[in-house]
């Protein structure tokens, strides 16, 4: 559907958003939940963050 729309991916948005100041954390619940490798993460995505942190 991404594809269709032309719309851009979030690999291409990713150097863009930090290069504009946006700081990108990925939910720790969500990385264990779906047992991801911290170390596949961009460089520039801070871990660690829940709920209470992002709000």
């Amino acid at each position: 559907m991404i594809d269709e729309g032309g719309t851009a991916t979030i690999e291409e948005l990713i150097d863009p958003s930090l290069e504009s100041g946006v700081n990108l954390q990925a939910c720790q619940m969500t990385i264990e939940l779906l047992d991801y490798d911290e170390d596949d993460l961009h460089d520039d995505v801070k871990t660690g963050a829940d709920a209470a942190t992002a709000l």
